[in-house]
């Protein structure tokens, strides 16, 4: 695939970097524990699931291998945090951590360039 992003965590954040990502026509993945904000989402990415990313068994199925970049937009949930890059890094696929402070726009689009 080519411009393939996982953006793991759905609140306000993630929902726009997973949205701002699509609308600079990249495929994405749109991943979170909770079922309504997987499903505010949908029609706006690629595809969007409802998964704990603790649960490896669950994650291994969802193909991260073979995206781009995984972009990580979790924040309060230190377990989930430590966790995720961690089983980033063992499906060897590029990790990116975003900030709130970043700006949305011009950085996202300067990702997706540079990975054309």
């Amino acid at each position: 695939m080519d411009n393939s992003f996982a953006v793991i965590g759905l609140g306000k954040f993630g929902r726009s970097v997973a949205i701002e990502l699509t609308n600079t026509g990249a495929d994405v993945l749109a991943i979170d524990i909770d079922k309504e904000r997987v499903h505010s989402v949908a029609d706006f990415v690629t595809c969007a699931v409802a998964v704990d990313v603790r649960d490896t068994e669950a994650m291994d199925t969802l193909g991260l291998s073979n995206m781009d970049a995984v972009v990580i937009a979790i924040t309060g949930k230190l377990d989930i945090e430590v966790f995720s890059p961690q089983f980033m890094l063992k499906m060897q696929v590029l990790v990116l951590f975003v900030s709130t402070g970043m700006k949305l726009t011009k950085s996202l689009k300067n990702l997706v360039q540079t990975r054309q």
